[in-house]
């Protein structure tokens, strides 16, 4: 059998959980950018120095109070637990300004790595939001094998993402696309029959 996977379908399958709320409702859902619908926390917070690069991720999910529960002690908002208006998912969902306002309190003072060693290390779902610049750099990546360093004909030396998909038995190389022309000898002479002396000809008249 052959698999067929489509990027396409595998990006809504991201996006289950707001499709099943869509598929309860007549009208259109709400666009709520990085936040997620009905679930707080559950969103992008502003942490230290407070550049235009420096968020983390969070969420603790309605199904897992525990969430809730690890994170409010991560920060030392123990007092949170006994706040009638955070009492479970939806409560909070509906209070989400609360919820927002005290982990804004917290993570601003503190790197979102720091965020994210901190609440990650508590059990909750976490993460610093990378730029393209930190992604490159990441000792984690390189370490795994993720981003590699390859050999281009014009540029030299270039570091770039690798393919994802790993295999037990099999090794997939990365390389570098031929530049424009590169093949021309390979295709003249081998396709069409061309000696090396035509397709030098045929350079010399920019034909090629």
């Amino acid at each position: 059998q052959h698999i067929q996977i489509a990027m396409r379908d595998a990006m809504l399958n991201y996006c289950r959980t707001p499709m099943s709320r869509q598929a309860a409702l007549k009208e259109q859902l709400p666009r709520t950018g990085n936040a997620i619908l009905g679930t707080a926390p559950g969103d992008l917070y502003k942490c230290a120095p407070g550049g235009l690069n420096d968020w983390a991720y969070i969420f603790a999910s309605r199904g897992n109070e525990e969430h809730w529960r690890r994170l409010v002690r991560a920060i030392g908002r123990e007092d949170l637990l006994d706040d009638p208006r955070m009492k479970d998912g939806s409560s909070r969902s509906k209070h989400r300004d609360v919820v927002d306002a005290a982990i804004t309190a917290w993570t601003s003072t503190r790197t979102k790595h720091e965020v994210m060693e901190k609440i990650a290390g508590a059990g909750v779902p976490c993460g610093a939001v990378m730029t393209t610049l930190e992604l490159l750099n990441d000792p984690d990546l390189h370490a795994r094998g993720m981003m590699q360093t390859i050999d281009h004909p014009v540029r030299g030396k270039v570091t770039v993402p690798a393919w994802p998909v790993r295999m037990s038995d099999s090794h997939v190389p990365l390389q570098c696309a031929p530049v424009h022309g590169a093949d021309s000898e390979a295709i003249y002479g081998a396709w069409l029959g061309c000696s090396a002396d035509d397709v030098k000809h045929m350079r010399e008249r920019k034909v090629i």
